[in-house]
């Protein structure tokens, strides 16, 4: 069984000052971050929709949310992690996003608008067990997750651009690679 998320584990995971000094802003912790919405239409869409409005399936047992943005860049990445009792339940989360990526061309979601969806390639997952990326359109703007596994936890990086821009869909990957560095230590996969 992997290790679960401890409050010191969080305290160690929210620590900005290596990679991001004064640049977190905690939005909330708890184990709701969220709240189901209007199901999306079709339904085989709505794990997509949970990870927009934070309140993924299965459930987490504890959950955080956290924006960062490297001092020399505008762009803020949006980081929520979800704690699970055990390391199926994450796997659950991530198979469940990644068929309703890969089988949603678009949806109707809870505000009635009907964005596009696109599955991209299978991202390195780096020092974590699984990962997978996907890109929400709606009106111009795209909405880029990487969602990765390690071990009971899960966490979910987004980021916005509009389409148009020449570096749209590029990630902080420095934000990135040290938030997966503290979760992996944290699970005890490293």
């Amino acid at each position: 069984m992997a290790a679960s998320w401890t409050q010191p584990a969080s305290r160690a995971w929210r620590s900005p000052k290596r990679t991001c000094p004064n640049t977190f802003t905690v939005y909330k912790q708890g184990t709701v971050l969220g709240t189901k919405g209007k199901p999306a239409d079709p339904a085989a869409c709505q794990p997509m929709e949970d990870i927009r409005l934070r309140s993924p399936e299965p459930a987490p047992t504890a959950a955080a949310a956290r924006s960062v943005r490297p001092k020399t860049d505008t762009k803020a990445t949006d980081i929520t992690l979800y704690a699970y009792g055990k390391a199926a339940d994450a796997e659950e989360l991530l198979t469940r996003v990644r068929d309703a990526a890969k089988s949603c061309t678009s949806y109707e979601d809870d505000m009635g608008l009907n964005p596009t969806v696109t599955a991209l390639p299978d991202p390195d997952p780096g020092p974590a067990d699984d990962a997978f990326a996907y890109r929400r359109e709606l009106s111009g703007t795209a909405h880029w997750y990487r969602v990765v596994r390690s071990g009971s936890n899960v966490a979910v990086f987004g980021w916005q651009s509009l389409v148009a821009h020449k570096n749209a869909g590029d990630a902080q990957e420095e934000v990135i690679t040290a938030q997966l560095e503290k979760l992996t230590a944290t699970a005890g996969t490293r």
